[in-house]
């Protein structure tokens, strides 16, 4: 841990400081603008790099892949695909262009885009399409009716309640009327759910048939195209990160070398602050390829290797002994820390404010000369005033003067204790 604090203090000095004195403020302010442009132009160098690469999303669209996933979504809940595919989903208006933003440039999300055209401007769907839509308007209207009647049949079952004359009823109807009218619009409701139902029935459709079908034989095909074009798209981009990164790193840790050795100090600060944008990146791409890649391939197979031996325990025990590992570190350097010097002082220090033995703790009693738990002397004269000072305070509180009994106070004390005794028994 020193040794980490050590070479941190002098990076940080080869960074922001020159000729053992910080930068003023004004270098700073320089320096961090010259970083915020150093950062725009490596990512566009990256950009540049890499921008003949075509992404995952361009080859399978967003439509394509939701189809796809109804397939597995459809083998999860035990379903049929025609249930997860409604009639509604082809209530669109696409062309060419469209299709192929919407399917991607895949060879698998063409063919299911072209299916999926045919059954868009199918004319047998269009028309149902605008009869489902006649019939949601008309059931509308029938449950706003129903909503108004019941309004009604509620006021006029609180006339009859209170006894009203139907001569004096602000109401055009009577009781039975309006029930019987609430009746007949629910039995026209259930009647036009059962022609959408039947309007909704698409499986016999050829063009509908035909995208089901191949829709249901692709479906997980196109999805492990998808995530093996993602997996080579990600470990491409990473290639050509790298081809941009490694080189200029070189060519800047040249500079930083040179400018070292020409004694050129603001220059010599300038590489190395590209030198830790570019390692910022290099980094961060790494974390890229050991998050995305590595273990969506090889994590994989080992684990349907360890599945293949039964031994999938040992993936567990791995993973405490990592933690244990990680933990033994941190608890290391806390400990390490709290035994160090300083941290010792500074608890003495504590107790001594709080009136006890600087070296134990213990609360000795009025007129203790020793403390009873460690036997040293509790109390010594100042070399400079001859006042009696707490053993272990840094300064005499009637002087101020400085006390070099410390740490050597107990040997002291044994012949302080051992001359008190002679004394004693003279």
């Amino acid at each position: 841990m020193g040794k980490l604090k050590k070479w941190w203090n002098s990076y940080k000095k080869a960074l922001f400081y020159q000729e053992g004195k910080p930068l003023s403020f004004g270098a700073h302010l320089a320096i961090f603008t010259y970083l915020f442009f150093v950062l725009w132009l490596v990512g566009k160098g990256i950009d540049f790099q890499t921008s003949f690469l075509q992404p995952p999303y361009r080859q399978f669209g967003h439509l394509c892949i939701d189809f796809a996933k109804r397939v597995e979504r459809a083998e999860e809940l035990h379903r049929e695909l025609t249930e997860l595919v409604p009639i509604e989903e082809f209530d669109r208006r696409l062309n060419g262009k469209d299709l192929e933003n919407f399917f991607g440039s895949h060879p698998l999300c063409q063919k299911l885009g072209e299916r999926f055209l045919a059954v868009l401007t199918d004319l047998e769907i269009r028309s149902r399409l605008k009869g489902i839509e006649r019939i949601k308007g008309e059931i509308g209207r029938l449950r706003r009716e129903i909503t108004q009647r019941e309004k009604q049949y509620s006021s006029m079952l609180l006339e009859r309640i209170a006894q009203v004359d139907r001569n004096r009823s602000i109401l055009v109807t009577d009781v039975d009327h309006i029930k019987r009218e609430i009746e007949e619009r629910k039995r026209r409701i259930a009647q036009l759910e059962r022609e959408m139902r039947e309007l909704r029935n698409i499986s016999s459709i050829p063009n509908y048939r035909e995208f089901i079908s191949f829709l249901r034989e692709n479906g997980k095909r196109i999805l492990q195209e998808q995530r093996r074009a993602y997996l080579l798209y990600t470990f491409n981009y990473l290639l050509y990160a790298y081809s941009f990164l490694i080189p200029a790193f070189l060519i800047f840790w040249f500079l930083y070398r040179l400018f070292q050795r020409k004694r050129f100090q603001i220059l010599q600060k300038l590489a190395l602050h590209t030198l830790n944008v570019i390692a910022l990146f290099m980094i961060y791409y790494l974390a890229i390829l050991i998050y995305e890649v590595i273990p969506k391939v090889w994590l994989r197979k080992f684990l349907e290797w360890l599945q293949s031996l039964n031994l999938q325990f040992l993936f567990s025990i791995g993973g405490i002994l990592l933690l244990m590992g990680l933990f033994w570190l941190i608890i290391a350097a806390i400990q390490r820390r709290s035994q160090s010097p300083s941290a010792e002082k500074g608890v003495k220090y504590l107790y001594l404010r709080d009136g006890r033995c600087g070296f134990c703790g213990a609360r000795p009693r009025q007129g203790d000369r020793y403390c009873s738990l460690c036997g040293r002397r509790l109390f010594h004269r100042c070399p400079q005033c001859g006042n009696s000072v707490p053993a272990g305070a840094p300064f005499c509180p009637h002087c101020g003067g400085k006390n070099s009994l410390d740490q050597h106070q107990f040997g002291q004390s044994q012949k302080g204790k051992e001359a008190d005794h002679i004394g004693d028994g003279r």
